[in-house]
């Protein structure tokens, strides 16, 4: 039986201790989300998507198939949501560390480690995304959300494009949707190449970019003169 005192004691570190607030059904749902999302593009950059199972990302997300099925349709929609998620991030990332290169060379540069560092990663979504273009179960709706995720690839890309002539103080030869156009064109060849076994050379990659991001002429940086 328990003394006066240890009750005291008990009451006296229960109000000492700071209260938890507890998660909201939304934000539970949210961070459950996450974690899948997480785990999720790790297997899918580790494995490539075939060789991911829902399984697979449940256990490692510490969660089981059923909360990945209340979060995601399947598989296919989860792997999109990956590509989205990376693609924000990324686009991000490059925009900073172009922006920290003042000359264009450096900033060719930059792009090149990039896509070096990511040659895997690139091989492994040009073949997801072509599997699930040609064998999705929900064909119409997976081949919309397709369109719409290059439709957003080409419009950051293009921003990307305007801020270097911004920045660097250029206009390229080529409007910048066209030019966005192309170089998402030229940078899934290269994916491709790779996917299909060639051996594709960063320096090809280099010359390429040069030869298509020629500038027509300067003006002021951060003008429009």
């Amino acid at each position: 039986m328990s003394s006066l005192s240890d009750i005291g004691i008990i009451c006296i570190v229960a109000l000492s201790e700071p209260s938890r607030k507890r998660l909201s059904r939304d934000e539970s749902r949210a961070r459950t989300r996450e974690a899948i999302l997480a785990a999720a593009g790790q297997l899918f950059d580790d494995r490539g998507f075939a060789a991911t199972s829902i399984s697979d990302i449940a256990d490692a997300a510490g969660y089981t198939t059923g909360a990945v099925y209340s979060n995601f349709v399947g598989k296919e929609d989860l792997f999109l949501a990956v590509m989205e998620r990376q693609m924000t991030e990324e686009v991000a990332a490059i925009g900073a560390a172009l922006s920290a290169e003042p000359t264009v060379a450096g900033r060719l540069e930059v792009v090149t480690r990039w896509y070096a560092s990511q040659a895997g990663r690139g091989r492994r979504r040009t073949r997801a995304v072509a599997e699930i273009a040609l064998l999705a179960r929900n064909a119409e709706e997976t081949q919309a959300r397709l369109r719409a995720q290059r439709h957003q690839v080409h419009e950051a890309m293009a921003g990307l494009l305007r801020q270097q002539e911004v920045e660097l103080g250029f206009t390229f030869r080529v409007p910048v949707p066209v030019l966005a156009t192309a170089l998402l064109a030229m940078l899934e060849g290269f994916a491709l190449g790779s996917a299909i076994g060639d051996d594709v050379d960063p320096a090809a990659l280099v010359a390429a970019l040069e030869l298509i991001l020629q500038p027509a002429r300067t003006r002021t940086p951060g003008t429009g003169a």
